[in-house]
């Protein structure tokens, strides 16, 4: 599992009919993101979190629970949105 924090940088959020897309004020781009991505950002934007407590979190929204196969897929998941600057590590 991660070891670390993650919190959202300044992002703009607009929900057009087909989905959200999200702007990165910082690095001025714009990604059309799906419904899973929308509630980790969002869960983050609350305030930071690790992976487990966003495993928990999500798993709560959603009405099932943390195993291992949503642990693997948020770690992904996280990695990439930190790849797109949509995530950054928080201060430890």
């Amino acid at each position: 599992m991660l070891p670390r924090t993650w919190k959202v940088p300044q992002l703009i959020f607009k929900n057009w009919n087909d989905g959200v897309v999200v702007f990165n004020v910082r690095s001025g781009n714009t990604h059309l993101l799906n419904p899973v991505t929308v509630q980790i950002l969002k869960i983050l934007t609350e305030q930071p979190r690790d992976v487990a407590q966003i495993a928990e979190r999500l798993a709560t929204e959603n009405d099932t629970s943390v195993d291992d196969e949503l642990l693997a897929e948020l770690e992904k998941a996280l990695l990439q949105l930190d790849e797109l600057g949509l995530i950054e590590p928080a201060s430890q």
